[in-house]
């Protein structure tokens, strides 16, 4: 019932080496976030899951579709989601659950979970799209104590919605 998107992403991934490094996805020594990209990548995926709901609303699915947020400011991801909820026709917006954010470019730290989370009280987009959160590739307790601790503040709203995948804790098994 539950899709993501279909991102680009700001971002310069410097290939490994076999020695370096059998997971290029999660280290972050080999990324360089590309600012100057970033509207562009915005508004691609916008066009991205625009299309997508209309592939899902002519098919009648009942599917939904998470955008998901790129960024390495909370402002970044903001912007990202504000960009990409511009290119979606109005009739499709419906079509939209919730937001995900990625860590891919800022990075997946304690602090890092915390702009992230920020990022979410900046978009400036209808509140329907931003009670359901993915934190994508969040898994571990270390990086949900944030969401806790900042929906035990007030700083979060107690009704949000929280997701989260690991691909530490489905590759671990």
């Amino acid at each position: 019932t539950i899709a993501m998107c279909f991102d680009e992403i700001p971002l310069y991934v410097r290939e490994l080496i076999k020695a370096e490094s059998s997971s290029n996805r999660t280290r972050t020594d080999n990324k360089l976030y590309l600012p100057e990209l970033a509207k562009e990548k915005a508004e691609h995926t916008g066009r991205n899951v625009n299309e997508q709901l209309r592939v899902l609303k002519d098919m009648g699915s009942k599917c939904k579709v998470m955008m998901i947020a790129q960024g390495n400011r909370a402002e970044d991801f903001a912007q990202f989601i504000e960009t990409q909820y511009a290119q979606i026709d109005p009739d499709l917006r419906p079509g939209i659950k919730g937001i995900a954010l990625a860590d891919t470019c800022i990075g997946n730290g304690v602090m890092e979970s915390i702009e992230m989370l920020h990022g979410l009280k900046l978009m400036n987009i209808p509140k329907e799209y931003k009670n359901h959160v993915h934190l994508l590739g969040v898994g571990s307790l270390t990086r949900m104590m944030p969401v806790i601790e900042l929906i035990r503040s007030g700083f979060l709203d107690s009704d949000l919605h929280v997701s989260l995948d690991s691909t530490s804790h489905t590759s671990a098994y």
